[in-house]
């Protein structure tokens, strides 16, 4: 007698069986994609099978993801672009929800409220989770939003950040110029740099908790001395420990930074500044954290990044004790973040900060 499972659902439920047999299921580009499985589809067509033939991008988010909301915009530029040559799925997960109903129902809420600038197909994960574990957790994602791409022949082409590359990818896929090979390669190269940051960090994390600090920093840079393609990546936890033993030498660190590899990073400036005006060392420079903030108001090309420059410059002012100025750079940084319609959530966060900065600057001397 033939296998029922086979005869039911052919290749789907063996890929299925195959995969429950193993522990951890595992995916990574040049695999041939898992089975897509939605409770429900929220919003256009639904989308039963990935045939081939045809190129997707399946795209993974949650209504609670800042991030995830900032991207659905330039997806829906993207699906309409291609509408007709590449099918575009946002799909629902890492959603708290005591049943597939109540998953559903936040899904359906979100995608209202966002209207037509979420166009394209939408399906909702649901609470049994197999796309989180057979796509996310298989491939090491963790992080949302996080885009697959499945080519013609079905099989991963690429997977990244929405913002990180996609469109660049869609088009070589399109005109047949994808290195599929290539991007294998990179994938590896990537997860072996991965495993290798999180052996030292897991090192490093040991010394430090045994209060060998300056152990610690000879550790990161003995590795990087040794693989100093983790240099960007070790950059902000090196810099934190030479905080910790010299509080001199980090702020000449910030400084080379600012005047060189940072000079025109938006990020990399603000996040020097953040660093600063933490708190931790003894004497905080907070002019320089003005400087750099102001720098990065400066090189700054998107309206988020203006936003958030603005933002780090009132903390910072706040911090040196110029409430005054800090109240009017925030007012300022809210203004504008509300003619660019930035997300609610985060212009109510400007907001409560503002506040709190209003009623300490209100608050009588001494008191």
């Amino acid at each position: 007698m033939r296998n029922p499972c086979l005869v039911l659902a052919g290749m789907v439920c063996l890929w299925i069986t195959a995969a429950a047999q193993t522990e951890k299921p595992t995916l990574t580009i040049g695999d041939p994609a898992p089975p897509l499985k939605a409770i429900k589809f929220v919003k256009g067509p639904a989308v039963a099978n990935l045939e081939t033939g045809q190129v997707y991008v399946v795209e993974f988010w949650a209504t609670w993801c800042g991030p995830c909301r900032a991207t659905i915009p330039h997806l829906t530029e993207m699906a309409h672009q291609h509408k007709g040559k590449i099918t575009f799925i946002g799909m629902d997960v890492f959603e708290k929800a005591r049943d597939n109903e109540e998953f559903a129902s936040k899904a359906e809420s979100f995608v209202k409220e966002m209207g037509d600038q979420m166009d394209y197909t939408v399906g909702v994960d649901g609470t049994n989770a197999f796309m989180a574990k057979y796509w996310m957790e298989a491939s090491g994602e963790g992080g949302i939003p996080c885009a697959f791409v499945v080519n013609k022949e079905g099989k991963i082409a690429w997977i990244g950040h929405p913002m990180d590359g996609l469109d660049k990818v869609l088009e070589q896929i399109l005109a047949g110029k994808y290195d599929l090979a290539a991007a294998v390669a990179k994938r590896k190269q990537a997860k072996e740099a991965e495993q290798l940051e999180e052996a030292i960090n897991e090192k490093v994390g040991e010394l430090y908790q045994k209060g060998k600090k300056r152990e610690a920093l000879a550790e990161i840079n003995k590795a990087i001395g040794q693989h100093p393609q983790l240099k960007d990546s070790f950059r902000m936890l090196r810099l934190n420990l030479l905080f910790d033993v010299d509080e001199a030498g980090a702020y000449k660190e910030i400084r080379q930074l600012a005047e060189g590899e940072f000079k025109n990073n938006t990020r990399g400036l603000l996040e020097l500044a953040a660093r600063i005006i933490r708190g931790t060392g003894n004497k905080p420079d907070y002019d320089l954290a003005i400087t750099l903030a102001k720098q990065a108001g400066t090189t700054a090309e998107d309206d988020s990044d203006k936003v958030l420059s603005q933002a780090v410059l009132a903390d910072t002012y706040q911090k040196k004790g110029d409430l005054k100025q800090a109240v009017a750079t925030l007012t300022e940084a809210i203004t504008f973040a509300k003619k660019t319609n930035a997300p609610e959530q985060f212009i109510g966060q400007l907001q409560n900060r503002l506040e709190s900065f209003q009623k300490a600057l209100a608050k009588p001397a001494g008191k």
